[in-house]
């Protein structure tokens, strides 16, 4: 049974690698006031805001939210510094996402198979 449940932890680590994600949540500062609002959020503005058009090589765009007394920095950059690249708008949303549903704070995640990075952040104040 531990051999199973071994070999079970090394194939996650090594298939996470093959995929080429590295990711952080941050540990410090406000949490997300509401995960409602910033997925919502992150879902306008990937698929009819700011990270729905054209990223030149390199680009990095932001976009910010309020919600309630807070506010909601999401980021998103190309990380290719030779070919501009639309960002698909479902990879975009999961992007964020993964940073709204797995980081109580926010995090950040890099993806280096498809060369993007991706943050969510809540944050005090307002935009």
């Amino acid at each position: 049974m531990k051999i199973s449940t071994v070999l079970c932890a090394v194939a996650g680590v090594i298939l996470s690698n093959l995929q080429g994600a590295t990711a952080g949540c941050y540990t410090s500062g406000v949490g997300w006031h509401s995960e409602f609002d910033a997925s919502t959020a992150a879902w306008d503005h990937c698929w009819g805001g700011v990270f729905k058009d054209y990223f030149g090589p390199g680009e990095t765009k932001r976009a910010c939210r309020n919600s309630g007394q807070y506010r909601m920095d999401f980021e998103v950059q190309n990380l290719n510094t030779k070919n501009g690249f639309y960002l698909n708008k479902d990879d975009c949303y999961h992007g964020l996402l993964n940073e709204i549903e797995g980081c109580s704070g926010g995090g950040e995640s890099v993806n280096s198979a498809s060369l993007w990075r991706f943050r969510s952040d809540p944050n005090e104040g307002h935009c």
